[in-house]
């Protein structure tokens, strides 16, 4: 999917800082690196926590319209990979 294989292109309207977009709840799928540092992971709770942080950063979004239920699974195609949900 997309352009070309891993090339993306994304159109959004503009900003309006008084209006919040309606909720959304989704899967995010890790990758190598990511699943990695996230099987590492002393303390599951900080791995979700800096994610949040990090997505709020580029988004952008306030930290308080991000969270995540916790859950986590394997990815049914490589038990090496992780997804996390995001809400």
């Amino acid at each position: 999917m997309g352009i070309k294989e891993n090339i993306w292109m994304l159109s959004t309207k503009p900003f309006k800082m008084a209006q919040h977009s309606n909720s959304v709840m989704g899967l995010l799928r890790l990758n190598k690196e990511g699943s990695l540092k996230f099987s590492k992971q002393q303390i599951i709770s900080v791995f979700f926590k800096n994610m949040i942080q990090e997505f709020s950063k580029v988004i952008p979004v306030t930290e308080p319209r991000l969270s995540t239920s916790g859950k986590w699974q394997y990815a049914p195609t490589s038990p090496k990979k992780y997804y996390y949900h995001l809400t």
